[in-house]
């Protein structure tokens, strides 16, 4: 039974026991509500088991991140962002494992990969390098636009912040959660006004 068939038991009740004694209608409201508290409760314990089973598959494994990229970026060859741009694969290494859980990291690459084609030129190119060192792998997304300035680059991770007139899609506010948060690793970005920006990201790789 869903609460608004519960609450539909009430209403009815409500409107028959006028027509009742008082006793009978007493009892009757006294058996409706502990109806309604018992089939509140049980949604209550399912809805619990639910968020706990969610809990329960949220797993990070140690896998290679390359399939993942090649996923992401073949998932967004028809994005407005990204028409008439290269988007390249720059892998440095042959081991290039991570812990990580997949979706969570396309989610974030999806976001920085749009966020360059945004500010990169028609015809031109973003970069995603991967890199293995000292138990990390990094992922560098790099894009040859304008840089971002200097009064803008306190608030990227606030957000409140958007740079896009739709103001659409996780922010980097998000993103960075989901690194730092979920997965221990670091987002961080390094830009010069004229020449471009890259955004960097680690997780380890152990």
């Amino acid at each position: 039974m869903t609460i608004e068939d519960s609450i539909e038991m009430f209403e009815g009740t409500n409107s028959s026991h006028k027509k009742r004694d008082g006793l009978e209608d007493m009892e009757q409201c006294q058996h409706v509500v502990e109806t309604v508290r018992t089939n509140l409760m049980e949604l209550l314990d399912s809805s619990l088991n639910h968020v706990k089973k969610i809990k329960t598959e949220y797993v990070k494994s140690k896998q290679s991140i390359l399939p993942v990229i090649e996923e992401t970026i073949a998932g967004l060859t028809t994005h407005p962002q990204l028409h008439n741009k290269t988007i390249s694969i720059l892998p440095e290494g042959d081991s290039l494992d991570a812990v990580f859980y997949p979706l969570d990291i396309q989610r974030v690459l999806q976001n920085l990969i749009i966020n360059a084609g945004y500010v990169t030129e028609s015809g031109g190119q973003v970069d995603v390098r991967v890199t293995q060192n000292n138990g990390l792998l990094k992922v560098s997304v790099i894009n040859k636009g304008c840089g971002i300035p200097e009064d803008v680059q306190g608030y990227l991770f606030k957000d409140t912040l958007t740079t896009k007139k739709d103001g659409n899609g996780l922010g980097l506010l998000s993103c960075k959660g989901i690194i730092e948060e979920n997965h221990q690793g670091k987002l961080w970005f390094e830009t010069e006004v004229g020449k471009g920006t890259t955004f960097h990201f680690t997780l380890p790789a152990h």
